[in-house]
C-alpha cells in the first residue's frame, strides 16, 4: 500500500542524502550493530531517491519525522499503520514457524506514506544473500519509481 506522491515525499525526506530507518526485534543471534549494518547496507540502491546513506536509528531515540520502520516478527495483529505511531522499540516477537516475517513503513511523522509486508525462510545470519534480497525489494516496493511520464500511452 502506498498513498500518491510517496516518491516525491521519500525524495524530499532525502533530500540532505540521508534516512533515518528504526529497526525494531533484531531476528538474529548476531550483534545489533551487525544487523544494522547489513540491513542498511541492503537498502542502498533499491530505492527511487538519490540516498547516500541509510541511518540505523539508535535503539531508545528520539524517531526523526521521516524515516522507515522496519519490524521484524510482528505480533500478528498489528499493521504497517500502526508502526508509525509506536512509541516503544519493544514489540512482541510474534514469529514460531520457523519463517522471518517483516512489516516495514515509510513514515513521515505518525502517517504511514507506504507499507509493506514479507517473509521468507528464517536466514541463518544477517548476511545471508536472500536475506539482503529480502530487504532490497521490500525497499523497491515501499519505495516505488515513478511511473515515466513519457511512457504513459492514453490511446
Amino acid at each position: 500500500m502506498y498513498r500518491s506522491g510517496v516518491p516525491q515525499s521519500f525524495q524530499y525526506a532525502a533530500r540532505d542524502g540521508d534516512i533515518h530507518v528504526a529497526i525494531l526485534n533484531n531476528p538474529f543471534s548476531a550483534d545489533r550493530a551487525s544487523v544494522e549494518r547489513s540491513i542498511t547496507e541492503s537498502m542502498t540502491g533499491h530505492s527511487a531517491a538519490q540516498v547516500k546513506r541509510f541511518l540505523a536509528v539508535p535503539e531508545g531515540a528520539a524517531q526523526p519525522p521521516a524515516r522507515v520502520v522496519m519490524l521484524f516478527n510482528p505480533p500478528p495483529a498489528m499493521s504497517g499503520l500502526d508502526l508509525c505511531e509506536a512509541r516503544s522499540a519493544a514489540f512482541a516477537d510474534g514469529a514460531a514457524d520457523g519463517r522471518l516475517r517483516l512489516l516495514a513503513s515509510f513514515c513521515v511523522g505518525a502517517q504511514a506514506q507506504s507499507r509493506v509486508t514479507a517473509s521468507m525462510p528464517l536466514p541463518a545470519a544477517p548476511d545471508d544473500p536472500r536475506f539482503r534480497s529480502l530487504i532490497g525489494q521490500t525497499m523497491l516496493n515501499l519505495i516505488p519509481p515513478e511511473p515515466d511520464a513519457a511512457s504513459i500511452n492514453d490511446d
